[in-house]
């Protein structure tokens, strides 16, 4: 399953890879599945991704390890793989993200995912690719509002408002 979304973003490029590249280990801060996230090291090849998520789409919540395979901040493009963390029936979970500058005020983000599937789910592999998707829509939409406001997207301060009161 392959899963490909863009958005466009109105930032230069290198504001939008600050974010996207440069903060890895942050995506926690913006991104409403993932609680928080932590990065041992620096972005760069082999790092490895902490994301404590609640959950995202057909995945639980839990903890998703994730490695970066190939990072190049000059192409502004990441790689990276979930190498722990996901559900038995996910065998193989690749993602690919960059930023393309449209213009010195605007720039475009694209991802793209590929899984994995196989056992008994793989036979609603439809519905699974709608979930992720729409998933995936809703992260970039976060992204950019991240980037383009300087504040974490409405829906993510109401995931930390929930968090925080049902712990209290």
């Amino acid at each position: 399953m392959r899963i490909k979304e863009s958005i466009t973003i109105a930032s230069s490029a290198s504001q939008a890879w600050a974010i996207l590249g440069e903060q890895f280990g942050d995506i926690g801060q913006w991104a409403t599945p993932i609680q928080f996230s932590t990065l041992e090291g620096n972005p760069q090849v082999g790092a490895i991704r902490h994301c404590h998520i609640a959950a995202f789409g057909p995945v639980p919540a839990g903890i998703i390890k994730e490695r970066l395979l190939e990072y190049n901040p000059k192409e502004m493009y990441l790689i990276y793989d979930a190498i722990e963390g996901m559900p038995k029936f996910i065998t193989k979970a690749l993602n690919h993200w960059s930023v393309k500058a449209l213009d010195e005020q605007n720039c475009q983000v694209t991802t793209e995912s590929t899984f994995e599937i196989h056992g008994w789910i793989s036979a609603f592999g439809f519905l699974l690719t709608k979930r992720f998707r729409r998933g995936g829509v809703a992260v970039l939409e976060e992204l950019k509002y991240r980037i383009e406001n300087g504040e974490p997207h409405p829906r993510k301060v109401h995931s930390i408002s929930l968090k925080t009161a049902i712990s209290k």
